[in-house]
């Protein structure tokens, strides 16, 4: 694995803070699973979120089949949450071109799991085989079922839950690649 040509392909999107990390370090949790069911807005309501993402287990399984992943982590403060889906738009377009590079690069395991929601649609087709991005859609973390707490804390990153919009947010994006 050429690391170098890799974090050159992050620096050019303009991600500088990432660490490699080992997938097996990934935190997948049912509790996130449950949060998502029973205290999100998106549940059932996105091609990409739960229940059309795999059971935890199989997420688990999933992450287990990579030798390496990365996690970036991004901040922002935001002036109001009318901000925010926006500024989503703008980081996840760049993380689904670092995917594409670094498959290009012959990685074609490569998948990138981005920050916040899809936001490629104005109105999302909760059936994920009437997504009008199949090939641009990704699952956030969240909805692979991984504790970003526990992850991100693994590696010296911080995250917290957040009060107020004036705070800043920590946000990560993973990138498994092989």
């Amino acid at each position: 694995m050429n690391k170098e040509k890799l974090e050159e392909i992050f620096h050019n999107h303009g991600f500088s803070n990432f660490k490699w990390i080992d997938p097996k370090d990934i935190e997948v949790s049912y509790w996130v699973r449950f949060k998502c069911k029973f205290a999100c807005d998106y549940y059932g309501e996105r091609s990409n979120c739960p229940p059309n993402t795999p059971p935890v287990d199989k997420c688990k399984q999933f992450f287990r089949e990579y030798s390496k992943a990365v996690i970036f982590h991004i901040r922002k403060t935001l002036e109001g949450s009318e901000e925010k889906g926006d500024w989503y738009k703008k980081i996840n377009s760049s993380l689904r071109n670092i995917e594409k590079d670094v498959f290009l690069q012959n990685y074609p395991k490569a998948i990138m799991f981005p920050i916040g929601d899809c936001n490629l649609c104005d109105s999302c087709e909760a059936d994920r085989k009437k997504c009008n991005h199949k090939q641009k859609s990704r699952p956030v973390p969240d909805a692979m079922a991984v504790d970003l707490f526990k992850t991100a804390e693994k590696y010296n990153f911080s995250i917290r839950t957040l009060s107020n919009y004036d705070e800043e947010m920590n946000r990560y994006a993973i990138l498994m690649v092989e």
